[in-house]
């Protein structure tokens, strides 16, 4: 068992073990992501599973799966995350792979990029309002160019694919 020193958190032996395991993952995305507080992260894991009724194996596929997204890897770097997007995330992990690509528009989204981040400017349709909801989420205009560019592509894709989820 791991305590807090006031003993309102806490986990199992389990919980600890998923959370370094969780930590091996966010170390490989950055090694020189700072090692977390592990109750915090054993006690969300613990919540995850006595409140969401999850267990661990949930916990850690769907951990899995997050890291190894596009567009979720960036965001999804502890058990906290985790937690709060897990019925987003589940849904998202078992959408079929076969599904049509949405299309992208890249001048579209190179010039919503400058527009949108580079000079502030409103959003002028649904996908730049989601897109640029997104952004503010990832810190984008806190990251250099190149990795605000990657990060814009593949946020500019999900935009993309929510307006078209919402139209159907």
């Amino acid at each position: 068992m791991i305590y807090s020193p006031n003993g309102q958190k806490w986990g199992d032996e389990g919980d600890l073990k998923t959370a370094k395991w969780m930590f091996g993952r966010v170390k490989k995305l950055n090694p020189s992501a700072l090692e977390p507080t592990w109750y915090d992260w054993a006690n969300d894991i613990r919540l995850m599973r006595q409140i969401d009724g999850r267990t661990h194996e949930q916990i850690c596929g769907l951990f899995d799966w997050a890291n190894k997204d596009s567009f979720w890897h960036q965001n999804i770097l502890s058990p906290r995350k985790l937690r709060k997007h897990f019925d987003e995330l589940i849904v998202r992990s078992q959408k079929p792979k076969d599904e049509p690509k949405v299309q992208v528009d890249t001048v579209e989204r190179d010039s919503a990029f400058s527009r949108l981040i580079g000079s502030r400017s409103k959003p002028q349709n649904r996908i730049e309002e989601i897109a640029l909801e997104l952004a503010g989420k990832t810190g984008i205009r806190r990251m250099s160019e190149f990795s605000g560019r990657q990060a814009w592509n593949s946020i500019w894709k999900q935009a993309t694919e929510m307006s078209q989820e919402v139209q159907q």
